[in-house]
């Protein structure tokens, strides 16, 4: 009997071409790439509106003028300059304060505007008269009619926008104009036209009393007052007002009034009194 002689298996290995990490790498990284130009050109990043509060003076078509910017403006939110944005808005007179949020798909601006404290105007300018704000700061010409409870200063020297009143002047006819608000007042408030300041601070009233102009000497202009020295100024208010009622009833004529003593000096047809 013969035997069959075994075949030799022989075990083919196959050999497996070895992968290029690099490919992947590159390929990983475009991916990236797609998906961040994806996700930064979506709705959440493209503006669709603008948002603006606390604008009463302020038309919202000037605000949006100022910055350059209109709603669906097809801008991406990321590539806008917030900075710069604040300060062309710092760069309009009325605004005081500026708040910006970026939120999705909007930005949104709350704005704190200055209020009119005082309308000042140069004697060398008449009838040129100027919005002040409680700073002191000038913003612009007065075009609507003026305020009747807004207090009007006349300077002697000229004012601009975007200038501001010295401080010291500011406080004092804070102090004053306050002072005058009392029911006691009630007389020189109804001859009063302006406050005057001259190029040393030194501070006036300007009334029309008798059919002619009638100054009323206040003093310096000052930044602090204490409590005594209030209290003070309110009692030689409270001295003026009779007297001036006084002198009317025996038809005097007064020229002017100096309240820088504690009892007013007034001087009654050249006679000082």
């Amino acid at each position: 009997m013969s035997v069959k002689p075994k075949r030799r298996r022989i075990r083919s290995r196959r050999i497996s071409k070895r992968s290029n990490p690099n490919k992947w790498k590159i390929l990983i990284v475009l991916l990236f790439i797609i998906s961040q130009l994806i996700f930064f050109n979506s709705s959440l990043f493209k503006l669709g509106s603008v948002e603006i509060q606390g604008n009463e003076k302020i038309p919202q078509e000037k605000v949006l003028a100022a910055i350059g910017i209109t709603p669906h403006s097809n801008i991406n939110l990321l590539t806008l300059n917030m900075k710069e944005i604040k300060k062309k808005l710092e760069s309009m007179v009325w605004v005081k304060d500026i708040d910006i949020y970026c939120l999705p798909g909007k930005i949104k601006i709350c704005l704190k505007e200055r209020n009119a404290a005082f309308f000042v105007m140069s004697e060398k300018f008449p009838g040129q008269w100027f919005v002040v704000d409680e700073e002191g700061r000038v913003l612009e010409k007065a075009t609507k009619p003026m305020r009747k409870e807004i207090p009007r200063i006349v300077l002697s020297y000229s004012v601009r926008p975007k200038d501001t009143l010295n401080p010291a002047l500011v406080e004092s006819l804070k102090r004053w104009n306050k002072l005058f608000d009392s029911k006691s007042q009630e007389k020189i408030k109804s001859i009063l036209i302006a406050f005057e300041a001259d190029d040393r601070n030194n501070l006036s009233l300007r009334c029309w009393y008798q059919k002619s102009l009638l100054k009323i000497i206040l003093g310096k202009a000052r930044a602090k007052f204490n409590h005594d020295e209030l209290c003070d100024m309110e009692k030689r208010l409270n001295k003026l007002s009779p007297l001036i009622e006084l002198l009317e009833s025996k038809n005097k004529k007064i020229t002017s009034v100096d309240l820088r003593s504690s009892d007013p000096v007034i001087d009654v047809e050249g006679v000082n009194n």
